[in-house]
């Protein structure tokens, strides 16, 4: 709106070559900054295209040298041209960005020109002479890829590793790790590492858009490849699988799941439960969220009826009338509606203990129902005048 555009007829050719020298320039300020800080040159092209436009603080600045007289109206008008042509431009330069980034991608072998990037050139070298079958590539050697790492070498199965940090790729090389310097969304890097002759393709990065990228480059190369993906959100779980990953796991869900544990660890409930509980949550979740084969639980789950339902534990002490005597004596579910799910015995817990099971001293019984039932069958447990 403040752009007078008879301001483009007048002045073309000192307008069109300022913007032609306000993107180069900023673009190369933008990307060199990125590769010295240690970044890909994929990284660097694409920040540098979306930082090329003039910002809008340029606008406050420029009325501020009209106001007292530093720029004169003509002056100031084509540096509006010149602004709001670089900002209409951007967006297909972002656009134009990724297919561009990927083109270049080749120039990666001139980086270990650069500082910071010597690993870069040994990495695509020893790449290709890489000797290894039915492998694991992990792409991310930060606490995921480490832990990973360290299971994989002690159960001796083979892996080699990709990581952009070029410091740290130094340091676990000469740990003994067979980590190389290179981008997983670069078709050619996953050649060297052999993703063709692989059996699991792991990205445990954080990077949402190279993770979507890689795993389609991954899955084009080796079809029969099984891919597992860590994810921040659950709303990228669906992408994921349809662009090819076969497991993908959520930290926001994994996370419940700890959430979970810890509090059930504070009331002291047996640690094989605990695990138990843990592994159903998962693999029923899971099988939610991929909208999979548990349809009528997700039916209840979504109608409620569930919902009011919890576990309790009851412990028995040596003055418990429940003492001795049998699950089927007590009769908890006909007499209250709550069920025993679980029975635990000197650390060992048994899922739907037999109706013969006799209660000893210090175990510990397993409640699942309503809050109405539990406290019901707890009641019933701790009343002297249980009937045999």
């Amino acid at each position: 709106m403040l752009l007078d555009v008879r301001i483009l007829f007048a002045y073309p050719i000192l307008i069109f070559a300022a913007v032609a020298a306000v993107l180069l320039g900023k673009f190369v300020t933008g990307a060199a900054s990125m590769i010295a800080m240690g970044y890909p040159l994929r990284a660097a092209i694409l920040a540098g295209f979306a930082l090329a436009q003039v910002g809008e603080f340029g606008f406050i600045l420029a009325q501020e040298g009209l106001a007292h007289r530093l720029l004169t109206d003509e002056f100031y008008q084509v540096f509006l041209a010149v602004a709001v042509l670089t900002m209409g431009i951007t967006p297909f330069l972002m656009q134009w960005a990724p297919k561009l980034a990927r083109r270049t991608e080749a120039l990666q072998r001139l980086r270990h020109w650069l500082p910071g990037h010597a690993t870069a050139h040994l990495g695509e070298t020893v790449g290709r002479h890489l000797k290894i079958k039915d492998h694991v590539v992990v792409v991310g050697y930060g606490l995921n890829g480490q832990n990973l790492s360290r299971v994989l070498q002690d159960t001796e199965i083979p892996f080699v590793v990709l990581d952009l940090d070029g410091e740290g790729v130094r340091q676990a090389s000469q740990s003994g790790v067979p980590i190389y310097y290179g981008d997983a969304t670069n078709p050619s890097v996953l050649r060297h590492v052999r993703i063709e002759e692989a059996r699991v393709f792991v990205l445990a990065i954080s990077d949402p858009f190279s993770a979507r990228r890689a795993v389609q480059i991954a899955k084009t190369l080796n079809p029969a490849l099984h891919i597992v993906v860590r994810t921040r959100y659950l709303r990228e779980l669906e992408e994921l699988h349809q662009l090819g990953a076969d497991e993908v796991v959520p930290e926001e869900f994994e996370t419940s799941i700890e959430i979970f544990t810890l509090v059930l660890r504070t009331y002291r409930l047996p640690q094989e439960f605990i695990l138990q509980k843990a592994e159903q949550v998962r693999r029923e979740g899971y099988a939610l969220l991929r909208r999979g084969s548990l349809p009528e639980l997700a039916h209840h789950l979504r109608g409620g009826t569930l919902s009011d339902v919890e576990v309790e534990t009851w412990r028995v002490e040596a003055d418990s009338p429940a003492l001795g005597k049998s699950i089927e004596q007590l009769s908890i579910r006909p007499r209250t509606g709550a069920s025993i799910i679980a029975w635990t015995r000197a650390g060992v817990t048994e899922s739907n203990p037999s109706a013969s099971t006799q209660l000893d001293v210090g175990d510990i019984i397993v409640l699942l129902g309503t809050r109405t039932q539990l406290r019901r069958a707890i009641g019933l447990l701790g009343d002297a005048k249980t009937e045999a």
